[in-house]
């Protein structure tokens, strides 16, 4: 593996005569995400059809954790139960293949960002979907994965949904619903893949974050648990299938 050496510029300004002393510091490794993608996702040594084992040396089901962060309810059809919402569908998972050396180890950086759809089609991401969806509108490709040094990996996605869910309207004009976005892996199962909330724990049952927001407002709906204007989390739910 080639190592590439980049000088950091670490800039000391002197306010007294105006001038500006500059120190070098020598850094080993990729120092752009193009660099990056070529050292450590080339096919000689990276094999994207691969999912990340559980950790290094073991071969356990790869753990996504996922994240709706809602950031507008456009409306809510009794009628059809349907509910469509704005939001970033996020998700964290890890990959010890693409763990590098920060900069405290001599490496360029702490984390590589990615964005756009030639970079994020070089590295393996879950095979995520919606089960209840209805429609995903177009977003105009808005998308993140953030690499940290350690080979954990962030990802965040801008979605419009619209998905199916059930209102029970008998007890008008007081009646509480659940809307349920349900996230699954489209071809693995549990022995491969484990989705669960961010934060949560494997294994059936209540656990973790399963959406965030910011305070949200409305003149019809109130939404439980939510003392305005904190910010609005709901429990992730783990069902085993």
């Amino acid at each position: 593996m080639k190592h590439h050496h980049v000088c950091r510029a670490l800039c000391l300004v002197t306010l007294v005569n105006g001038s500006s002393l500059c120190e070098a510091e020598l850094c080993t490794g990729p120092s752009s995400p193009h660099g990056f993608l070529a050292t450590y996702t080339n096919e000689s040594v990276y094999d994207k059809s691969k999912r990340p084992p559980c950790a290094l040396g073991a071969d356990g089901a790869t753990r996504v954790e996922v994240q709706l962060y809602l950031t507008q309810v456009n409306k809510v059809d009794v009628k059809l139960g349907q509910v469509e919402v704005n939001g970033y569908l996020r998700s964290w998972w890890t990959d010890m293949r693409l763990a590098f050396p920060n900069i405290s180890a001599g490496g360029c950086f702490d984390t590589v960002a990615l964005s756009g759809s030639a970079m994020l089609d070089r590295v393996w991401t879950p095979d995520l979907y919606i089960d209840n969806l209805v429609e995903m509108k177009e977003t105009m490709g808005a998308s993140l994965l953030e690499v940290s040094s350690d080979g954990s990996i962030w990802r965040s996605q801008q979605v419009v949904l619209l998905v199916k869910t059930h209102f029970d309207l008998g007890r008008l004009p007081y009646d509480e619903n659940l809307a349920v976005i349900k996230v699954a892996s489209y071809s693995q199962d549990i022995t491969r893949m484990r989705v669960l909330a961010r934060g949560g724990s494997v294994g059936a049952g209540i656990s973790g974050t399963g959406i965030q927001a910011p305070a949200i407002d409305s003149q019809v709906w109130r939404f439980h648990d939510q003392d305005l204007p904190e910010p609005f989390k709901t429990e992730g739910r783990v069902e085993v299938s």
